[in-house]
């Protein structure tokens, strides 16, 4: 070999012999950060977790609230629907202390009035967005258009129509059948 071709791989070999320190060195800076950013991201975890059980916590206690407000609209419908009756009964003995003949001409009356249809009301469901197919199905239940909030979730659920729910504000009526009503909030 040539002096020249001698010197030229010298150079060569220093210049990688540099090259691999500036390496080491700057790769043992990231391997600290990287140790130091392997704990913020392990607290931040750690703070997430806490976040998402005290958000689960807070969840359960509104599903419970929310199970109670339900029950005590139950309870003071079932209350009210006492009271009609009690009225009502009231009513029938009056009724009874009059005539006979007031008896048979509020009979036909009372006949007429059966066989026309009964008031349908309408409500207005409102859907906001994110909600879960089973506030809908509370919201049905608390106008007394379904009975059972479970069942309605689960027809919708195993139909797959809880995905066609939108956000809005629907209209339903009080003489609409449970197929009726998912029709008139997945339109």
């Amino acid at each position: 070999m040539s002096k020249k071709n001698i010197r030229m791989l010298a150079t060569g070999f220093l210049f990688s012999a540099v090259l691999l320190l500036v390496f080491q060195f700057a790769g043992q800076g990231q391997a600290v950060s990287s140790s130091e950013d392997v704990e913020e991201l392990q607290d931040e975890i750690q703070y997430l977790e806490e976040v998402a059980t005290a958000l689960e916590l807070e969840n359960e206690q509104l599903a419970a609230e929310l199970e109670e407000m339900n029950s005590s609209m139950d309870d003071q419908s079932e209350e009210s629907a006492d009271i009609e009756n009690e009225e009502a009964d009231t009513e029938e003995s009056e009724e009874a202390e009059s005539d006979e003949s007031d008896q048979e001409n509020e009979a036909d009356e009372e006949k007429e009035n059966d066989e026309e249809p009964q008031d349908v009301t309408e409500y207005t469901v409102v859907i906001r967005e994110g909600e879960p197919s089973s506030v809908i199905a509370s919201q049905l239940h608390a106008h007394g258009l379904i009975e059972d909030v479970h069942a309605f979730n689960k027809h919708l659920e195993d139909n797959n129509l809880f995905r066609r729910i939108r956000p809005g504000q629907y209209t339903v009526h009080s003489d609409m059948n449970r197929d009726q009503l998912v029709e008139a909030v997945i339109r």
